[in-house]
């Protein structure tokens, strides 16, 4: 069993339990507990950026709070949790200070120490967006005697060696030539898996960080929900507005409101993989998010 969660606070944790893995603007950990793998999503750019906090979140299942202080990033953070319906979040320092932030916002944490997280994540096993196959990517590069090399999380399904799957938003179609998790060969990932696939009929200058692979998944440059406001923000929404549908981060072309009913047209179509979507300002002052659209 694979579960993921996002590390929210003091990244140190990450290392005194799991293993560090790749690194970009986002640094994945794992640890193996038994036959279980927890895999442990740091936002290392985050606060200075707001973008790796939202992408974390749509790779995992959970959050852990690890917080140093309770301040503006902190709030930003745990809001914007609330707002894309996270809804396993565990504490594990500063429990009274948290308690009350928690009543704020009306959210519902459980509060354990880090190894007490730990098994509570094992209970919990992944989350499912879709019963068929569907990778979301966050790396792609060209690997010499390979070809082209993905890295991303099983977000549902189970993929295996052959499996013919479409890269969306450009709808081409990939084979899986090879799959590898943690540098060991597999014929077969399950849900929630941090994987490395090798594919066939696509370049790396195909895709982009955000694209998934998947089977019945579509992409829209136009997106409708119900949108709910972030009461927090008090910035006013005037510049530029951009939207994240699981990890992929577009530019908002224009919104309107139509009562509570939210019609967003971005500039490129983005791939229709949640049932949730960020709306954000990345150059205001925390909390960045706007508001969310339920789909």
């Amino acid at each position: 069993m694979h579960v993921n969660a996002v590390t929210i606070g003091d990244y140190a944790i990450n290392k005194e339990l799991a293993k560090k893995s790749s690194s970009t603007d986002i640094t994945i950990y794992h640890r193996r507990i038994d036959n279980d793998v927890v895999t442990l999503i740091e936002p290392t750019k985050y606060p200075e950026k707001y973008q790796p906090l939202i992408k974390a979140i749509a790779y995992a299942d959970a959050a852990l709070i690890n917080p140093l202080q309770i301040d503006a990033f902190l709030g930003e953070a745990l809001i914007t949790l609330e707002l894309m319906g996270m809804r396993q979040v565990f504490v594990i320092s500063n429990h009274d200070p948290l308690k009350k932030v928690a009543n704020e916002l009306g959210a519902n944490y459980k509060y354990l120490d880090a190894y007490g997280a730990l098994e509570e994540l094992r209970r919990l096993g992944p989350a499912s967006l879709s019963d068929s196959p569907l990778v979301i990517i966050d790396q792609a590069f060209n690997v010499k005697s390979v070809g082209t090399v993905v890295l991303g999380f099983i977000k549902g399904g189970k993929i295996r060696v052959h499996d013919k799957l479409t890269l969306q938003p450009k709808g081409i179609e990939a084979e899986i030539r090879s799959i590898q998790i943690q540098d060991v060969n597999y014929e077969e990932a399950e849900l929630g898996t941090r994987v490395g696939l090798a594919l066939k009929g696509v370049t790396a200058d195909d895709i982009e960080e955000g694209d998934v692979l998947c089977i019945d998944c579509h992409a829209s440059n136009m997106i409708r929900g119900h949108f709910n406001p972030n009461k927090y923000f008090k910035q006013g929404v005037q510049g530029q507005l951009h939207i994240s549908m699981g990890s992929k981060i577009r530019p908002i072309k224009s919104m309107r409101l139509e009562q509570s009913i939210a019609y967003i047209e971005v500039d490129s179509p983005i791939p229709i993989v949640s049932h949730r979507a960020a709306v954000m300002k990345l150059d205001s002052k925390p909390p960045r998010i706007v508001g969310s659209i339920e789909i």
